[in-house]
């Protein structure tokens, strides 16, 4: 992920270990060295992220929008 407001305001706690800046190549590629060689992290990671996404299910994410949308019309 990005180091953008974007994705650092979401990838919290293991997450964190995503966030690397685009344009620095060497940081990028050392990133993905200990994500593809490490694989007790790899896995620490991805049962984090399979839980961890759900809260930004897509019906939890629209109902979510649509309130806030409503919110804003009634005024």
């Amino acid at each position: 992920a990005g180091n953008n407001p974007g994705y650092t305001g979401v990838m919290k706690e293991l997450g964190e270990i995503s966030i690397v800046n685009p344009k620095d190549s060497v940081e990028f590629a050392r990133r993905l060295h200990v994500l593809l060689h490490d694989k007790q992290l790899r896995t620490a990671w991805r049962e984090w992220a399979s839980e961890y996404v759900k809260q930004f299910d897509y019906d939890k994410v629209v109902a979510s929008y649509e309130k806030f949308y409503y919110h804003l019309l009634e005024k």
